[in-house]
């Protein structure tokens, strides 16, 4: 009779710590997230970046790569944008790696208009048209103005004036014809830039 009660208990023990294990081992398990940076940098690193974190949780800390005129646009579970995009509201279930999506937000036309302290707007005449080769025209009342070349990285974009397409001559100053301005990025079709030095905001529109 002894012998059969502890066989029981013992059953019951066995039963109980298995269970046990397996709930532990659910909630202790970790994961780790690859973020492939695709070029970027992040102090010289410029292949990938791990974190580890326990199954169901999220990440709300990404990492912020720099990409000379490459602007980033997300992370994805596929490259150059392709599949489903990461955020800080994806859980975590398992190993994965995840790809920078950059973009150069520039190409295109834009037109160019200034916002002063009063909220009034002045509107230059001026059209700038940005290509995938780096290069601009602006034009100014839709006749050719300047052109040059231009390079952007992180909240940085720089102008390089190299011909004045009204006269015809090459520009150059003491600045060598650069300008460089910071950017913020507020909608896909507007953009918000300082000049260096000047706080008066110059605003993109895209037309």
């Amino acid at each position: 009779m002894r012998e059969n009660v502890f066989f029981g208990i013992l059953v019951i023990l066995l039963v109980f710590n298995f269970f046990s294990c397996g709930d532990d081992s659910n909630e202790n398990k970790e994961f780790t997230v690859t973020f492939d940076l695709d070029g970027g940098n992040i102090n010289g690193n410029t292949t990938f970046i791990e974190i580890i974190v326990k199954s169901g949780e999220i990440i709300t800390n990404f990492p912020e790569p720099l990409k000379i005129n490459g602007y980033l646009n997300g992370w994805f579970t596929g490259k150059n944008g392709v599949g489903n995009e990461f955020t800080i509201t994806t859980k975590i279930l398992s190993n994965q790696i995840v790809y920078a999506k950059w973009i150069n937000p520039f190409i295109g036309e834009w037109k160019q208009y200034i916002i002063y302290s009063n909220n009034n707007v002045f509107d230059q005449g001026f059209k700038l048209v940005f290509f995938e080769d780096m290069t601009f025209i602006i034009y100014q009342d839709n006749a050719p103005f300047f052109k040059g070349t231009y390079s952007f990285i992180g909240s940085e974009f720089q102008f390089t004036f190299t011909q004045s397409m009204a006269s015809g001559n090459d520009v150059w100053g003491e600045d060598n014809g650069i300008q460089e301005w910071s950017y913020i990025i507020i909608y896909d079709n507007k953009i918000e830039l300082y000049e260096n030095g000047i706080d008066i905001p110059v605003i993109w529109e895209k037309i």
